[in-house]
């Protein structure tokens, strides 16, 4: 808790105007390693693959998990943020990583591995909006692959994120943030 000339600020890191202590003992966010901060406000695993490509905004898109590795909790949500306004992107899951630069004319550089664990969250297009960032939590009992049904993450095995998006940099193109490696347990 700060203190800013003797007005007490309340911590409410999801800015959903409630306390976060008080979301954590009503059960509306969860707090599974105890230490006071709801998961949706920790980031986990590690960011590789950046700075991203620049793009229309004059920023490097990021990419970031929250919540819990433990592939049981099924608690982890992505959020792509310093995307260029109002523009459509999805996110990328696989379980390798790799590189390649300018994947179909993109501005931007495609670090997931492919192959037949490579997924689209296609069927969740979202849009950038006025704050050039969006999020969606994942389901790690199904994550969609290439030519199957969605599978489910094993603990042990680390999976790779990253998210597509539209760019107009200086004509219609797309980019890529950076990506993130999460090991889960």
């Amino acid at each position: 808790m700060s203190n800013i000339a003797g007005v007490f600020l309340i911590p409410d890191c999801n800015n959903n105007g409630v306390d976060d202590t008080e979301d954590i003992f009503n059960g509306t966010s969860l707090d599974l390693n105890g230490n006071g901060i709801p998961d949706e406000c920790e980031p986990i695993g590690t960011n590789y693959c950046g700075p991203a490509i620049v793009n229309s905004s004059g920023n490097s898109a990021t990419i970031l998990a929250f919540g819990s590795p433990i592939v049981l909790d099924n608690d982890v949500v992505l959020e792509a943020f310093g995307m260029p306004l109002n523009q459509f992107g999805y996110f990328l899951a696989s379980s390798s990583a790799g590189f390649i630069a300018n994947p179909g004319g993109s501005a931007g550089n495609f670090c997931l591995g492919s192959g037949p664990t490579l997924g689209r969250y296609s069927n969740d297009v979202m849009n950038s909006g006025q704050s050039g960032s969006f999020s969606m939590p994942i389901d790690t009992f199904a994550v969609p692959i290439a030519n199957g049904p969605p599978v489910g993450m094993q603990p042990g095995v680390s999976w790779f994120f990253q998210c597509w998006y539209r760019d107009n940099n200086p004509g219609p193109t797309s980019n890529f943030t950076d990506a993130v490696s999460v090991a889960f347990q």
